[in-house]
């Protein structure tokens, strides 16, 4: 399996580990509402192509056999290579839709919405499916049953207008991959009900707003690759609600590396703030993110040695350390990461060597480290000899 398919084989294994995070939340959806959230919740990010690298210093040695050791069997379904986003989105196709206005509140929230047609057309769309019209709303409580906002890959274009703050019982928002841009408004941040924000693959610029920080019951902020600048505000390093924190791809940093707060976010399962330019700096200590379960740091500008808090997450199942400047070896206690997948430390001025078994079972290799023994689906340790699988 060459690069680009072992990247889409921990993609992945991302997107699986996203969907068992956002399992829980999902489930206490309204029969009524489900059938809007049945497009595919977890975009490929990890598959996103890094900076090519000439590998490092280690040396790889494949030792014994299958047999002497039992093998935990992993199924994996092969991924197909797509793009993260389309070059160019569709143009967003709904019925045609004139406001007519017959109510003092539909004038209202009409006035709130600010020409922005596409929220408009939804809006209208939505209330269709329950008998209803934009045109005769007495109030915000006839948006009860608008629980999600779903229009990922749909060419939209404009802003998210302060008519987003009258949908109160929101609880997803999905526009990625499309052309927003503007400031995000206040009463997008006090929607009290909102656990989702998927704001990826837009034109945003700036800082990011501290309001997310400050929202009640959001659990997955998701800003990849748009164009925000500065650090992580504190009002989200400071939030141990957020359980996924993806900023891939910004043009976030200070000069002076990662932010140190990140180990204050205690209820974090996936972390990607790779491809920033942080600037130098060393690893952040991680000993607070005791439920990490994927931990994306590739192209950060990282220099020292792998913190030694990142051997004490347990629960990892993915660990992208590629692309930065990182030295010294390669530590023993990697073996003690029990419930490893995907691994990747290639890119970086490691030394060492690391022991692997190749296993009976296509497509899965065993790490043996520290007399600890666990299947990967994919290593990439720093070495002039890939093993690819």
């Amino acid at each position: 399996m060459n690069k680009k398919n072992s990247k889409l084989v921990a993609a992945l294994i991302a997107a699986a580990i996203a969907l068992l995070i956002a399992a829980p939340v999902m489930a206490t959806t309204t029969a009524a509402s489900a059938q809007m959230w049945n497009e595919p919740e977890v975009k490929a990010w990890a598959a996103a192509p890094k900076p090519a690298t000439d590998g490092g210093t280690a040396k790889l040695a494949a030792k014994a056999t299958a047999d002497e050791l039992p093998v935990r069997t992993v199924q994996i379904a092969q991924p197909q290579a797509s793009q993260p986003y389309p070059l160019a989105a569709p143009v967003l196709e709904r019925t045609s839709y004139t406001p007519n206005p017959q109510t003092e509140y539909a004038r209202y929230f009409l006035g709130l919405c600010a020409g922005q047609t596409w929220l408009i057309s939804e809006i209208e769309r939505l209330l269709n499916m329950e008998q209803k019209t934009l045109d005769a709303v007495t109030g915000a409580g006839d948006f009860s049953n608008i629980r999600a906002i779903g229009l990922r890959d749909m060419g939209v274009s404009g802003t998210i207008p302060v008519a987003i703050g009258e949908l109160t019982e929101l609880r997803y928002l999905w526009l990625s991959g499309n052309r927003l841009t503007g400031t995000l408004p206040d009463e997008l941040f006090a929607l009290t009900k909102l656990v989702e924000v998927d704001l990826s693959g837009n034109r945003y610029e700036g800082s990011i707003p501290d309001g997310f920080g400050t929202m009640q019951s959001l659990k997955h902020l998701t800003l990849v690759g748009n164009g925000f600048t500065g650090t992580i505000p504190e009002s989200i390093l400071g939030n141990t609600r957020i359980t996924l924190l993806h900023l891939e791809g910004n043009r976030l940093g200070t000069g002076r590396g990662l932010p140190d707060g990140i180990g204050r976010m205690a209820g974090l399962e996936s972390l990607n703030l790779s491809g920033n330019p942080w600037g130098s700096g060393s690893m952040p200590d991680l000993t607070g993110l005791e439920n990490l379960l994927s931990l994306s740091l590739w192209g950060c500008g990282m220099t020292g040695q792998i913190h030694a808090s990142v051997f004490t997450l347990d629960k990892l199942q993915i660990l992208d350390l590629s692309g930065n400047g990182l030295s010294g070896e390669i530590p023993e206690a990697i073996g003690g990461l029990g419930s490893l997948e995907y691994l990747s430390l290639s890119g970086n001025g490691l030394t060492g060597t690391v022991v692997v078994l190749l296993s009976s079972e296509k497509g899965t290799t065993k790490l043996i480290e520290n007399g600890a023994t666990h299947i990967v689906h994919y290593i990439d340790l720093v070495t002039s000899k890939k093993v690819y699988i």
